[in-house]
């Protein structure tokens, strides 16, 4: 079988881009053909000068993905399109050209959806464009419950949920927990989005507790009054996130959107507890044995799931135990890439 993936390749790294990188190794071990139209950024926001949409990028971005898919099924004359979306507010229409494109060629596509749907396609015109590419993909791959739901209105029994994967070498046995809780991490971007003023309030109530949060830092959030025993680091290495994650005794997740969070599967394969909002995966990742969830956007829920853990070191090490296990069960890169395999098999017979 002959794939062609429409997807995005570093730099930068993580999200979507790390899922290509591992998809493709993962092909080419098991001598599977892929052949991938790239579909990242370009201009301003990949360079990170702005985070602003530029439509001149956005026209230029649409054209050589388009271009180059009509070149690659020439080329390549695939057995089956693999289409990566984010469901962006531009990304939604360029994405819906490139599964027309591939239905006119008589080509099965398999659309994935890497996000929320819902938190996305927020227009009515969206919404028309996203109807349009379910309509003509063979089967559309969602990250959790609520995009399901969201996708089924338009793609009914097609639609199935896919989640991320992990990779074996981050997974983190543990021998024993801390116990006193003396570490509390988050991973990802330090912005209002991903519950950043919670933490900030809550931190305030543990003082003897370093709260350390690892990414990007928007400005305003930088700027906002918090305690000294919050440290926040800035983007820092993968290797490095992994040895903050295996050095935590819990995993602080507030975000108010997600879609499946690969931050918080790297916390599990670290085997931590965590404190996660009810967004996105999470819940469904967790499933209430590997932490605790909570509301969106409530501080007061933060510090009473950190008042459950403290003194507590059986509780957290049975969720601790539960979280790898879950990992390597559900979400390891073989796992998942045999689903999305056999869906391919599935929708080419």
């Amino acid at each position: 079988m002959k794939i062609l993936l429409l997807s995005p390749l570093p730099p930068p790294s993580g999200g979507i881009a790390t899922w290509t990188v591992r998809y493709e190794q993962y092909c080419r071990e098991h001598q599977i053909p892929v052949s991938i139209v790239n579909n990242a950024l370009v201009g301003a926001r990949k360079e990170k000068k702005s985070l602003k949409r530029n439509l001149w990028d956005e026209v230029r971005r649409a054209a050589g993905i388009i271009g180059g898919l009509i070149r690659q099924i020439h080329k390549e004359k695939p057995d089956i399109i693999h289409l990566n979306s984010s469901c962006s507010r531009f990304g939604v229409f360029r994405d819906c050209i490139c599964a027309l494109i591939g239905r006119m060629h008589s080509i099965p596509v398999v659309l994935q959806c890497h996000c929320n749907i819902q938190d996305q396609v927020r227009s009515k015109l969206a919404e028309s464009a996203f109807r349009v590419m379910a309509s003509v993909s063979k089967s559309v791959l969602v990250l959790n419950r609520f995009s399901a739901e969201y996708a089924r209105r338009f793609a009914g029994e097609r639609v199935i949920i896919v989640p991320n994967f992990a990779d074996e070498n981050d997974i983190y046995e543990r021998k024993g927990v801390a116990d006193e809780i003396r570490q509390i991490v988050f991973v990802g971007h330090v912005r209002r989005e991903k519950g950043a003023i919670e933490m900030f309030e809550a931190a305030a109530q543990f003082p003897e507790i370093r709260f350390v949060l690892a990414g990007p830092v928007q400005k305003d959030m930088e700027e906002l009054p918090h305690g000294s025993n919050v440290e926040l680091l800035g983007p820092q290495p993968h290797e490095t996130v992994l040895q903050l994650l295996r050095e935590a005794d819990v995993f602080l997740f507030p975000s108010h959107t997600e879609g499946f969070a690969n931050a918080l599967l790297e916390a599990m394969a670290a085997g931590l507890p965590i404190i996660a909002t009810d967004v996105g995966a999470n819940a469904e990742m967790i499933e209430n044995e590997g932490g605790i969830i909570i509301p969106v956007k409530d501080a007061n829920a933060i510090f009473e799931a950190i008042q459950a853990f403290k003194g507590a070191p059986d509780y957290r090490l049975g969720m601790s135990n539960w979280n790898t296990k879950k990992v390597r069960t559900a979400y390891l890169l073989s796992t998942v890439m045999g689903k999305i395999m056999d869906i391919y098999e599935e929708v080419t017979t």
